[in-house]
């Protein structure tokens, strides 16, 4: 599934690039405590496949990427609202 909707993703044109980061920021918000979203690899080092997605999306529509871990869904929820 996470590879479907990366692919997905990866075939928006680049006008699409600024609908999914307004300002040149890729923005990425998840549960900082489920390491099936990501995993702490050192302070502000984060790891796992929607990290790696995220990243890869980010370099292929040269934009830049910003991290938010969260600690629980109802902040996930607001922070991508």
């Amino acid at each position: 599934m996470r590879i479907v909707a990366l692919l997905l993703l990866l075939s928006l044109g680049a006008a699409h690039a600024d609908d999914l980061a307004p300002g040149g920021t890729l923005r990425a918000a998840f549960l900082a405590n489920n390491p099936a979203q990501a995993l702490r690899a050192g302070e502000n080092d984060w790891r796992g496949t929607s990290i790696e997605m995220t990243r890869e999306l980010a370099r292929r529509r040269n934009l830049q990427v910003a991290l938010i871990p969260l600690t629980n869904p109802p902040a996930v929820i607001e922070a991508v609202a």
